[in-house]
């Protein structure tokens, strides 16, 4: 679903869930821009998303495509034949609440 192209400046009509999520996904999940784009302000758009349990779950989806992506690039940097992102890469993941809980890490808090 694709929002449609407001002609005023600030919004008139009250939100909806559809065109919240539509929203999120059209703004990778970017608040602020789909704040904009759905002519309210950020702090509007939170409230709405803390009440509507659709809005949450698109929410928390496109923050768990992020996580996805993110361990993507962590994976590529693992198997990089470049040695530096390589070693960036295997400390970054040995560092992790992961690798904590098998023993493994630098940091070992007070």
């Amino acid at each position: 679903m694709h929002l449609p192209a407001y002609p005023w400046s600030t919004r008139p009509t009250p939100l909806t869930a559809d065109e919240v999520s539509s929203a999120l996904i059209d703004c990778d999940g970017d608040l602020t821009a789909a704040a904009a784009r759905l002519k309210v302000g950020t702090l509007t758009l939170r409230k709405f998303i803390a009440s509507s349990a659709p809005a949450q779950a698109v929410q928390k989806e496109l923050r768990q495509l992020e996580v996805d992506l993110a361990e993507q690039g962590l994976r590529g940097a693992l198997r990089d034949p470049d040695n530096r992102r390589k070693d960036w890469a295997i400390r970054f993941a040995l560092n992790s609440a992961n690798a904590r809980e098998r023993g493994w890490t630098i940091y070992r808090p007070m």
